[in-house]
């Protein structure tokens, strides 16, 4: 076992090719130390259950994750390998003994790395997007600090473009809720580049997916035959769901960008066109309004009047021809039901005066959706709750992370 043999070894790993690194392995079994390609063989199936997501199936009450238990005992086997390899003189004259003691020993610290990388995953539905951006810190940090051996480069390389794409997908996610155009935009550039690299090296298999066009704004969700990850599917879904959130939070500024045509067009290849969706809606009832609001906070005061009081600012109006009267009526109502208006609830009001029902239902840190109808609607009212319910649930911010599982499409 050489230094070409590791490497090739590891570049199939590094692209999900975990099959065809197995069967490199096993191609050498005349050669020493046969422990050391155990060790190979089982790390590779454990890479592939890995980026399948295996780890994420539902787990019976008390059962250990099985995924971890192998990476706990693989990391203590080569840390015995390595032992076992500096004591013994006689292997073959093609195995390097030196390079095999570094490769193990680097491999025992990768192995403990990967039980950090599952925890990340497994916690990220549970914690805040800013206490996920911070543990994927840590592990990135910890990566940086690690000697690893030249051979291990390529897994090296491809787990930390794996996490700093899942960071950059958080941070989008966070400056797209704080009404940030100009970072998400960054950001979603950055991400769209990466995955644009990633797409043809994991297309090993067959399996539904999406390809990469070569500007953002150019960028639907096309699909195509090459097979990928689970891993890798989950963060091209996610790039895909805050594409659509930032086309539709920033449509306002993107209108002025590009003409009308090529918007529609983009916006009717993205996962969920939320500006058609309220266009429909607005057609179907009598006077309805949507708007987005800004929640009036560091990020927004500029655009908060402070001496109207008010605790938003409308970033986005559908029809836009909303009338005066009811803008003033609406900034009354968020201002008094500012409280009452949460992640899990709508506040809902009748103004006799205008004859129009108000609902607001907040969507982000940053972000509240807002609900203007002519007449008295009920609180209930099926037509109006559904049609929020539906728009509020694509938005909130941690639904993505339902779908990190593995099978999911």
């Amino acid at each position: 076992m050489d230094e070409s043999f590791f490497k090739s070894y590891l570049s199939h790993i590094s692209t999900v090719a975990c099959d065809k690194a197995k069967e490199q392995v096993e191609k050498r079994k005349d050669c020493e130390p046969a422990i050391l390609q155990a060790g190979l063989v089982q790390f590779a199936m454990c890479e592939k259950s890995y980026y399948s997501l295996v780890f994420m199936e539902q787990k019976w009450f008390g059962r250990k994750d099985p995924l971890k238990s192998a990476y706990i005992n693989l990391s203590i086997e080569f840390q015995n390998l390595v032992k076992v390899i500096e004591k013994e003189n006689s292997y073959d004259k093609k195995c390097d003994r030196q390079l095999c003691v570094k490769v193990a020993a680097s491999l025992s610290s990768f192995c403990a790395c990967r039980i950090d990388c599952i925890e990340v995953y497994e916690s990220a539905s549970r914690s805040t997007l800013e206490e996920l951006e911070g543990a994927i810190s840590n592990l990135l940090d910890k990566c940086h600090s690690s000697e690893h051996c030249s051979a291990l480069k390529p897994i090296a390389d491809s787990f930390v473009s794996e996490f700093e794409t899942f960071q950059k997908l958080i941070r989008s996610s966070v400056w797209i809720s704080e009404w940030n155009y100009f970072d998400s935009l960054i950001e979603l550039h950055k991400i769209h580049r990466t995955l644009a690299v990633w797409q043809p090296l994991l297309a090993k298999e067959q399996h539904h997916t999406y390809s990469f066009r070569p500007g953002l704004l150019g960028f639907g969700e096309r699909r195509s035959t090459s097979p990928v990850s689970a891993i890798y599917q989950w963060m091209a879904r996610y790039f895909q769901e805050l594409l659509s959130k930032f086309s539709f939070y920033f449509y306002s500024i993107l209108r002025k960008i590009d003409n009308g045509t090529d918007m529609k067009m983009f916006l009717s290849k993205c996962s969920y066109d939320y500006i058609g969706k309220i266009l429909n809606f607005c057609r179907r009832s009598d006077s309805c309004y949507v708007l987005l609001c800004a929640i009036g906070n560091e990020h927004t005061s500029k655009l908060v009047d402070v001496e109207n009081r008010m605790t938003h600012a409308r970033v986005l109006e559908m029809p836009t021809n909303i009338k005066e009267e009811l803008q003033s009526n609406l900034d009354i109502f968020l201002y008094n039901k500012f409280e009452d208006i949460s992640y899990d609830k709508y506040a809902y009001l009748y103004d006799k005066g205008s004859n129009y029902s108000y609902y607001a239902q907040q969507i982000d840190s940053g972000i509240m959706l807002a609900i203007v109808a002519a007449g008295k609607r009920g609180e209930k009212d099926t037509h109006i709750t559904n049609f929020l319910n539906e728009i509020v649930g694509r938005l909130q911010p941690k639904r993505v992370f339902s779908t990190l599982k593995p099978g999911v499409k």
